[in-house]
């Protein structure tokens, strides 16, 4: 098992466990300050384990990738990411399609819309960032059972800045409407984990105060059950 992320002023941090988590080497650095990471390892079809990280850069923020192919004991270095002219894109994810292209979300700090790169060559080169139609934060990406592809985000006005998901069926080509989680504002910072009866679990935050007030600093972890179809998502009871 594998546990990635990063310490303030010192890069990108992994942990490693052969006991299924009850014991953790001590942090090794994959990726040196400044960069940083909001989403997990991905492993690919090849083997290869693939990171998508960030960093700021003379006031803008750039999405980067680095990988592994000896199982996370050593890494590549971070290769920076067009980042569409100077916008600020941050907090990024990766997944990989079918024709074995990796696809890479990317928040956009200015509230715009989110934006993508594709690489052909399994992250070693990468397109330049484009826009994918609709704002959103902390995207996080996940493959169902059944092959859709789930993003989850913390939507602006989808509704009230809650945790939202939109679900594409061709390979993260084109989407669907947002579908609601939850409304509780500045929440989301999900992740998702395929069950075994073939329902998908996501779980995120509520950021309770909004780091203000009494609340400050307090949060609670949320979940919601989906099945997913082809035809769209249905939020189960949890049981």
């Amino acid at each position: 098992m594998l546990c990635n992320f990063f310490v303030s002023g010192k890069g990108v941090q992994l942990l490693r466990s052969g006991d299924g988590g009850q014991t953790w080497s001590e942090p090794t650095r994959i990726a040196p300050p400044p960069y940083v990471v909001s989403s997990p390892v991905r492993e690919l079809s090849t083997g290869r384990l693939a990171l998508a990280i960030y960093h700021h850069k003379r006031g803008d923020v750039h999405p980067a990738f680095i990988w592994s192919d000896d199982g996370g004991r050593t890494w590549s270095k971070p290769v920076d990411i067009d980042n569409a002219g100077g916008k600020s894109l941050s907090e990024s994810d990766v997944i990989e399609r079918a024709d074995g292209t990796l696809w890479l979300i990317q928040r956009n700090d200015r509230r715009g819309d989110m934006h993508c790169a594709t690489s052909k060559d399994q992250g070693q080169t990468w397109s330049a960032s484009r826009p994918v139609g609709s704002p959103g934060q902390a995207p996080y990406l996940h493959r169902a059972p059944n092959g859709v592809v789930l993003l989850s985000y913390r939507g602006p006005g989808e509704p009230n800045w809650g945790t939202c998901l939109r679900f594409s069926t061709d390979d993260c080509r084109s989407w669907s409407e947002p579908v609601a989680i939850d409304a509780w504002a500045n929440g989301a910072y999900p992740s998702m984990a395929n069950l075994r009866d073939g329902s998908v679990l996501v779980v995120y935050y509520d950021d309770k105060g909004c780091g203000h007030g009494r609340y400050r600093h307090m949060s609670n972890i949320r979940a919601k059950l989906l099945r997913v179809t082809r035809d769209g998502v249905t939020i189960l009871p949890l049981r």
